[in-house]
This record gives C-alpha cells, sequence and structure tokens, in this order.
C-alpha cells in the first residue's frame, strides 16, 4: 500500500557512525520534554537501521519539523534529504 498526499513524509538525515542509536534516544527524550512543557516537536517517529550504518530516519509532515527537533542535538550533520513516496514502504 502506497502512501497518500496526506501521510507524513520519511527524511533520513546522516550522522556519526555508530551515535544512530544515541541520537534517535535524544529525539525521543527532547521529544517526552517538550510535550511536558507544552512545546510540541511535529515529529511522529524516530528510527535508525544498523543496516544502513551513519543515517536515522525521521517521520514528519514538512522539512522544518525535522529542523527543529534536530536543533541542539550532536552528531547529527543537517543535510536532510526526503525520501520520495514511492520508496518509503
Amino acid at each position: 500500500m502506497l502512501p497518500s498526499a496526506s501521510d507524513p513524509i520519511l527524511f533520513v538525515i546522516r550522522c556519526k557512525e555508530g551515535k544512530e542509536k544515541k541520537i534517535v534516544v535524544s529525539l525521543m527524550t527532547k521529544f517526552e520534554y517538550c510535550k511536558w512543557n507544552s512545546l510540541p516537536i511535529n515529529i511522529l517517529s524516530a528510527s535508525a537501521s544498523f543496516t544502513v550504518p551513519g543515517h536515522i530516519y525521521v517521520e514528519a509532515f514538512k522539512e522544518c519539523h525535522v529542523r527543529q527537533a534536530l536543533e541542539g542535538i550532536d552528531g547529527v550533520f543537517h543535510k536532510i534529504v526526503q525520501i520520495p513516496k514511492l520508496e518509503m514502504p
């Protein structure tokens, strides 16, 4: 089943190899902290694939939301690439 135009977008972000898990945990921690302090971060998920080292995946509706979520997190290279809808599944 292919994603529709109203579904969130999947972004891939380069990061330091070996730091993928730490960065994803940092994003989750930041998400929870901001949620409890009424400063929402508009991302839906973050994950790392150990078959593709040096990359994390973030699901959001806009690239600016991903940039906002990654702000202040070490080890991330801020080149954000949108994965085409046909390649998302």
